[in-house]
């Protein structure tokens, strides 16, 4: 209703039925998840037997949850077969030899895809379900860029989704010795190598955003798309809980459960 009074703004009937609607939605999910349900007692005893309890690893579940939405936005897929063949020609394209690979690219795409599988083995308490999960989850993701608007499967995803499977099996052994250490490096590395890395062609320095958000709120899909920078930190805030299991920079109570 305040977009009425804000110049640029057109609402309309459908804006306030649909965001309505949202609320709504989302305020019914809340209760049947979080109240006293049954739905919400057997979310909970999944939960338990998957993953175990606590606020340390509620945040190692937002940082894996920062992962996957990172690689599905915009989270709008298309089925369109002129789109899909749009989705593929970075790879018909290097099929034909007229694609510049990028090694930075595959590489910062493998260290994010081996960090992801190593935060998602430290989260759960099967391993080779979390194995199975992992190995859905990041090819799933990476051939899922086919359909999505905006987004292409390019060569550098493919070699950096191999290369991340390689080294997830690699450092696998030396999750139950030092998890966290694991996670750490990765996550650390990949948050470095994508943040340094340029597109071939794009010279060797950025343009230096002198006004704060500019490009997110010209470009509003730039929100999601910046998802990708974040996840590394939530995860190495998990990484700090579970270090120190006695570190609490915010206190929060426990909700009462009914069972």
């Amino acid at each position: 209703s305040l977009q009425h009074f804000i110049p640029n703004r057109l609402p309309s009937l459908l804006d306030l039925l649909l965001n309505t609607a949202g609320a709504g939605a989302g305020a019914f999910l809340a209760t049947l998840l979080f109240g006293r349900t049954r739905i919400a007692a057997a979310l909970q005893r999944w939960r338990i037997r998957w993953i175990p309890p606590g606020r340390a690893y509620d945040v190692g579940l937002a940082a894996a949850a920062l992962w996957l939405l990172a690689h599905a936005t915009p989270l709008v897929p298309s089925l369109d077969w002129g789109h899909l063949r749009q989705g593929l020609s970075p790879l018909r394209q290097a099929a034909a030899g007229a694609w510049d690979f990028g090694i930075g690219g595959a590489l910062a795409y493998g260290l994010g895809i081996a960090a992801f599988g190593a935060l998602v083995r430290s989260l759960t308490r099967l391993d080779r379900s979390a194995g199975l999960a992992f190995l859905l989850l990041a090819t799933g993701t990476t051939l899922y860029a086919v359909p999505l608007m905006d987004r292409q499967l390019t060569p550098e995803m493919l070699v950096g989704l191999a290369g991340g499977l390689l080294l997830y099996l690699a450092t696998a052994p030396l999750h139950w010795r030092s998890p966290l250490a694991v996670v750490a490096v990765l996550a650390v590395l990949a948050h470095t190598v994508g943040a340094l890395y340029t597109e071939p062609g794009a010279g060797l320095h950025h343009d230096f955003n002198w006004i704060p958000f500019s490009g997110h709120l010209s470009h509003p899909e730039h929100v999601l798309q910046s998802l990708g920078q974040v996840w590394p930190f939530v995860a190495l805030a998990y990484l700090a809980a579970r270090a120190r299991p006695g570190l609490s920079l915010i206190h929060i109570s426990e909700p009462t459960r009914p069972y």
